[in-house]
C-alpha cells in the first residue's frame, strides 16, 4: 500500500512538473517565433519605435511563464501597434474564440457607439452608449490606439473585438471585473438607463477567413437580420462581393466592390470584364463606385478598369467614389489610379480612407503555433504622393506609379445611426446629388 501510494505521489509530482514546464514554455516558444518571423522581418517601424517595441518584447520574454493568455495577446498587440502602420496588424477577430464576449453587438456611427443588436436586451437596441465601464467612446478609442496603429477609421474596424470582451478590458486595466461590464445608455428620446451585461463563452466565434478579416460591422448586422428589415443597396446581398446596377434610367451606373481579388463565390476579372462591356453599352454620364467596404486584395486586378472609367463617362461625365475607413490597401490603390486618371472628373464622398498615402505593405501572415495568435507584417513601401521612386517600393507601384495630392473626401458624409436604422444611405444620396 505504501509503495503504491509513493508511486501515485511520484506520478502526481511528475504530472505537476510537466504542467509547470508546459506553462513555462507555452508562450516562450511563441515569443521566440514572433521575434524571428515577425519583429525582425517587418520594415515599417521607425528606429525609435523599433527600439521601444524591442524593450517590450524583451520584457515579455523575461516574464513569459507568468503571462495570462489575455496579457500575452494584448502585449504582442501593443508591440505591433508601435509600428503605426495599418498593414502591420494583430489579427484580433480571432479573439472571439479565445476570450469571453458580451451577448450583444455595437456599431460605430456619427462618432458615437450604439447598441446595434442585443437579443437579450431588445429594448436597448438603438441606444447610444454614453459610457462603457465608466469610459466614454473617445476614451475607449484612445485606449485601443495602444493596441493598434494606423489611421482612426481603420482602427475602428477592429475595436469591437476589444470593447466587447470584459476579459480583455479588465486585462487592459479599464474595468474591475473580467466577466461583466456596466453600460450607461441613452435612447433616442434622451432617456438614460444603466445596463449591466455579463459576458459569455458559448457564443459562436468567427470562423474561417472571417476570423482574420471579417466583413464591415454594418454588413455583419445586415446579414444577421436575414432580410427582416429593408436594407440600402450597399448592404444588400452580404455574400455578394461585386455588384453592377444601372440607375436613374441608365444615366448612372452603380458599381460595388467589396474586395479587389476573388471572393469565395465570385471571380473579379470576369466581373470587371462584363461590367466594362455593360458600361460601354449603357453609356452612362455618371458612375458611382462604392468602395466603402473594400479592404483590398490585389491592386493589379483593378488598375486598368479604374483608369478606364473617366473615359467611359466622357469628358463631360463624372465618377464619384464612395470611401470609408474600411477602404484599405489595394482599394486605396484603386481609387488612386482612378483619381490620377480622371483628375477633376473624379470626386470622393464619405469618410477618409483607412490608411495614409505612404504606408508599408506586401508582407505575409505569421501565426504562432501554440497560442494561435496571428499577425501581418509589412516589407515594401507604397507612396502615392510621389509615385514611390525609392528602392524599397513595391514593384507594381514602381512600374505603375500613383501620384495624387490627396484622397480625402471632397464631401464628408459620415454614417449616422439614424440613417442606418432607417435603411437610408446618405453616401449614395450625396454621390447621386453630385452627379446632378
Amino acid at each position: 500500500m505504501r509503495l503504491r501510494l509513493a508511486v501515485c505521489l511520484l506520478a502526481i509530482l511528475f504530472m505537476c512538473v510537466g504542467s509547470v514546464e508546459a506553462t513555462d514554455t507555452r508562450f516562450a516558444d511563441d515569443l521566440k517565433l514572433f521575434r524571428s518571423d515577425f519583429f525582425e522581418v517587418d520594415n515599417s517601424y521607425s528606429a525609435e519605435a523599433k527600439q521601444q517595441a524591442g524593450k517590450l518584447l524583451d520584457a515579455m520574454e523575461k516574464n513569459a511563464a507568468t503571462l495570462t493568455a489575455a496579457e500575452f495577446e494584448l502585449g504582442l498587440a501593443q508591440i505591433v501597434a508601435l509600428a503605426d502602420n495599418g498593414h502591420t496588424l494583430a489579427l484580433v477577430p480571432r479573439w472571439t474564440k479565445e476570450f469571453n464576449r458580451l451577448p450583444l453587438s455595437f456599431l460605430i456611427a456619427d462618432d458615437k457607439l450604439y447598441v446595434a443588436d442585443a437579443p437579450e436586451h431588445r429594448s436597448q437596441e438603438g441606444s447610444e452608449v454614453v459610457s462603457l465601464g465608466g469610459h466614454s467612446f473617445a476614451q475607449l478609442e484612445q485606449a485601443w490606439s495602444k493596441y493598434q496603429g494606423g489611421e482612426p477609421g481603420w482602427r475602428r474596424e477592429f475595436i469591437y473585438f476589444f470593447i466587447e470582451s470584459p476579459e480583455l478590458l479588465h486585462t487592459a486595466g479599464l474595468i474591475d471585473s473580467p466577466v461583466a461590464v456596466s453600460l450607461e445608455l441613452k435612447d433616442a428620446q434622451g432617456k438614460t438607463a444603466t445596463l449591466s451585461v455579463t459576458a459569455r463563452r458559448d457564443l459562436e466565434p468567427l470562423q474561417g477567413r472571417e476570423a482574420y478579416l471579417p466583413p464591415a460591422r454594418a454588413v455583419v448586422l445586415a446579414r444577421s437580420k436575414d432580410g427582416k428589415h429593408a436594407s440600402p443597396l450597399y448592404l444588400q446581398d452580404p455574400a455578394e462581393a461585386f455588384h453592377y446596377e444601372p440607375m436613374n434610367e441608365g444615366k448612372v451606373a452603380y458599381i460595388r466592390l467589396r474586395m479587389t481579388s476573388d471572393s469565395p463565390s465570385q471571380k473579379i476579372k470576369p466581373f470587371l470584364e462584363a461590367t466594362t462591356k455593360a458600361l460601354k453599352k449603357q453609356k452612362p454620364t455618371g458612375i458611382v463606385l462604392d468602395m466603402r467596404h473594400n479592404s483590398g486584395g490585389d491592386l493589379n486586378t483593378t488598375r486598368s478598369f479604374m483608369q478606364s472609367l473617366p473615359k467611359i463617362v466622357g469628358e463631360n461625365g463624372h465618377v464619384v467614389a464612395i470611401a470609408s475607413g474600411r477602404t484599405f490597401s489595394a482599394a486605396i490603390s484603386s481609387i488612386g489610379y482612378l483619381k490620377q486618371a480622371g483628375g477633376d472628373q473624379v470626386s470622393i464622398v464619405g469618410e477618409p480612407v483607412g490608411d495614409r498615402l505612404e504606408f508599408w505593405a506586401e508582407g505575409s501572415l505569421v501565426q504562432l503555433p501554440t497560442s494561435g495568435a496571428a499577425f501581418l507584417y509589412a516589407t515594401e513601401r507604397h507612396n502615392y504622393n510621389t509615385g514611390c521612386p525609392e528602392d524599397d517600393c513595391h514593384g507594381s507601384i514602381q512600374r505603375h506609379p500613383i501620384r495624387v495630392e490627396s484622397l480625402m473626401p471632397d464631401q464628408a458624409v459620415p454614417l449616422t445611426w439614424e440613417a442606418f436604422a432607417a435603411g437610408r444611405d446618405p453616401m449614395l444620396e450625396a454621390a447621386l446629388k453630385l452627379l446632378g
